[in-house]
């Protein structure tokens, strides 16, 4: 073989070589993304002794002793919120600031998921007129991924209803506003403005929300704020009533 012919053969063989070396990379990759994916939506499911003590949609007496639990149970719990048939039915956590909870569950371990987690901004009572929970948006639906399916108006009229337990009180939910912003917009991430100018956020949401019905102005609110890909910074926040049983 001259030398030519060697040269040949061994730029063939190195071609071959890189070729390989390149296709288990990306089957590496493509596993490991798998994995990561697998993770991130097991992240956000409650584990199962979370879920035996979780409190159900009538607020009868066995509801009240199973959130008691879990409030003994977990200390910077704040409430359980459950949006009916929706995938929004979690305890709420507030951390001693808002990044706390972005990456952990409730258990306190890593989690890419995070929790729903009271804004450090609001009473941790929730017997303020105005109190912000933020989620992250994930794909399938969980934790507050079912935020985005009310910019839909049939979605938006089709579901209303929703329980809110807290330490001291039970509340029915009625979702009545849906709104698309950004994440500097200070009337909604500024809980002050809605505490103290009532009147001002209410008209501010009849002028911009995308959807938006009646609402006794004198009943609490919740909001529930996730993420969007429309978007940098864009978000979606979903708002109900809370009135006391």
């Amino acid at each position: 073989m001259n030398l030519i012919g060697k040269c040949a053969y061994i730029g063939n063989r190195v071609i071959d070589i890189i070729v390989i070396l390149m296709a288990v990379i990306m089957l590496l990759f493509g596993a490991y993304s798998l994995y990561d994916i697998f993770h991130v939506y097991k992240g956000a499911s409650l584990s199962s002794e979370i879920l035996k003590s979780a409190p159900g949609t009538a607020g009868n007496a066995d509801d009240t002793v199973n959130v008691e639990a879990l409030f003994n149970k977990y200390p910077d719990m704040r409430a359980w919120l459950n949006i009916f048939d929706t995938n929004i039915n979690y305890p709420i956590v507030q951390g001693i600031d808002d990044a706390e909870y972005l990456n952990k569950n409730i258990d306190g371990d890593f989690s890419l998921a995070g929790s729903i987690f009271l804004s450090s901004l609001c009473n941790g009572d929730l017997n303020e007129h105005y109190s912000l929970v933020y989620g992250h948006h994930m794909d399938n639906g969980a934790m507050f991924g079912d935020v985005e399916k009310f910019l839909d108006k049939s979605f938006f009229d089709s579901h209303v209803d929703g329980i809110l337990y807290t330490k001291t009180e039970i509340y029915d939910v009625k979702v009545f506003a849906v709104l698309e912003t950004d994440a500097y917009n200070e009337k909604i991430y500024f809980p002050y403005f809605a505490n103290e100018n009532k009147d001002d956020f209410y008209n501010y949401l009849q002028k911009n929300a995308v959807h938006i019905r009646d609402v006794n102005r004198n009943n609490k609110v919740i909001t529930m704020s996730t993420c969007t890909e429309s978007y940098t910074n864009g978000r979606i926040v979903l708002f109900g009533e809370l009135i006391r049983r």
